[in-house]
């Protein structure tokens, strides 16, 4: 036998004793290639205090807002609507509230909130707050569709476009 031969004949032999020893313990060569485990973002609740009209005009404002990554519930106050990120009431959310339910005249918010325009894919509603309006620009203005009730999926026209928000007890067309 040659040099050459029996050098490669030892990296055989040593080439299958790693192999053994790596199946006698129960691990396989490719177990080390496994990934890392995927670390998800933590999920981002977030809630605003609204007026109902600003000084006499036609759009409701935000007071005040505070984000967790837990539930936010401000006191001494009315949920309104929880909007979603993802549809059937998934992903980050904002619950606006305010100092009463909806009435006929509502709540008008121009813009959305910050960080929310173009987000928005379901959301839920509560105290009289039946009918919603999302609207494709501010103003609000531009393209506009109604909802009864909870809504699941906004539907593709408006999903992750809407920029302004209505809020009311009574149907008004868009």
């Amino acid at each position: 036998m040659t040099r050459l031969q029996v050098r490669r004949v030892a990296l055989s032999l040593l080439a299958l004793g790693s192999l053994i020893v790596l199946t006698g313990f129960g691990i396989s060569p490719a177990a080390h290639a496994q990934p890392a485990a995927r670390v998800l973002p933590a999920k981002k609740y977030c809630a605003a205090f609204v007026t109902h009209r600003h000084r006499g005009g036609t759009q409701a404002y935000i007071l005040s807002s505070h984000c967790a990554t837990h539930p936010v519930h401000p006191s001494d106050s009315t949920l309104l609507i929880t909007l979603y990120a993802d549809a059937e009431y998934g992903g980050d959310s904002y619950s606006l509230y305010g100092g009463s339910g909806c009435d006929a005249s509502g709540y008008t918010f121009g813009s959305m909130p910050a960080g929310w325009n173009d987000r928005v894919s379901s959301f839920r509603v509560f105290n009289n707050c039946t009918y919603t309006r999302l609207y494709v620009d501010a103003g609000p203005s531009g393209g506009c569709i109604q909802y009864t009730g909870d809504t699941p999926h906004v539907g593709t026209y408006i999903n992750d476009k809407a920029s302004a928000l209505r809020l009311a007890s009574a149907s008004h067309y868009c």
